[in-house]
């Protein structure tokens, strides 16, 4: 069983949220030596020579949107050396699609890629692209921006009659802990506030949420939280930086096709522990499966849908 490390009562950006234990997201190193430029120009070689119809179509995307050439050879490679997923690229040139298809111990799943700009990431955030530039103090979490990329790709997943997973990538240097377990969290449940009953001191401080930017849930017009996006079964958040990266996920509570999380070796990932949401407490859990066992660990926000 893998560790964990106990903390107590966190506050997280003005949110008592009830951490009992906690997971760092899977640091995953590609090889000794190599740099981001190496992965990309190795990911070009290899459509050139395996996928010679999609090698036109990386070279374009190279030159266009170098982010989103960084993020789709580091999933690639991510998928075929890690996690042994065997990818191929599904996105036909001309019809579109998800960026690959996977088949691992005798089940298929597909991933489609995005990424997030670094100056998307420094202007949402207040933290400059590189080290050099940034000068440390206050900063915002990008969970706007993660919500809007994945509401973007919702209807492209769609249709497929296996799980569908959602990657979304970033280079910006801050993404080691913007795209951690804490931007998994609030993605999940929406940033979190802290409600203080105005003018009633022995009422305690309670953990809110308005689930605005909760990507699987949210009220529906009766004011009942319901399922949204089901097409998407898992999110990964990737943060690129260096010769590594960080990944971690999060699972749709009801999707059209589950993902059996087992692909994703050693990765957290955070789910709703139930569903439905019973008296407007939103319970979640971490859970990652290691060759050892399946390791649990949990946490808590209450929502105000009053």
């Amino acid at each position: 069983m893998k560790p964990a490390t106990k903390v107590g009562l966190a506050f997280l950006g003005g949110f008592a949220c009830a951490r009992f234990l906690h997971r760092k997201a899977e640091v995953i190193k590609w090889s000794a030596g190599d740099s981001l430029d190496d992965l990309v120009s190795a990911h070009s070689e290899n459509l050139r020579l395996h996928y010679s119809h999609y090698d036109e179509k990386f070279q374009r995307l190279r030159r266009s949107d170098p982010e989103a050439a960084a993020g789709e050879a580091t999933l690639f490679s991510l998928l075929k050396t890690y996690f042994r997923a065997s990818p191929e690229p599904a996105d036909e040139p001309g019809t579109g699609g998800v960026d690959f298809i996977c088949h691992r111990n005798g089940d298929e799943f597909v991933v489609e890629v995005t990424s997030l700009n670094p100056d998307t990431v420094h202007a949402r955030s207040g933290i400059s692209p590189t080290v050099d530039e940034s000068s440390g103090g206050a900063f915002q979490m990008v969970t706007t921006s993660l919500f809007n990329k994945a509401c973007g790709k919702a209807d492209q997943l769609s249709g497929y009659s296996c799980a569908r997973v959602l990657a979304i990538t970033s280079t910006h240097f801050a993404s080691s802990f913007l795209l951690d377990t804490q931007g998994a969290e609030w993605l999940l449940t929406s940033e979190p506030r802290i409600q203080i009953p105005a003018g009633e001191p022995d009422r305690p401080v309670r953990m809110t949420t308005d689930l605005q930017n909760s990507i699987f849930f949210g009220p529906d017009a009766e004011r009942r939280i319901s399922a949204r996006r089901k097409s998407i079964s898992a999110i990964l958040l990737i943060g690129i930086f260096g010769d590594q990266s960080n990944v971690v996920g999060i699972l749709h509570p009801e999707p059209a096709h589950p993902l059996d999380i087992g692909h994703f070796r050693e990765v957290p990932f955070i789910r709703l522990s139930r569903w439905p949401i019973v008296g407007g407490v939103i319970r979640t859990e971490w859970v990652v499966d290691s060759p050892q066992a399946k390791t649990f660990w949990h946490s808590m926000v209450k929502p105000a849908l009053m």
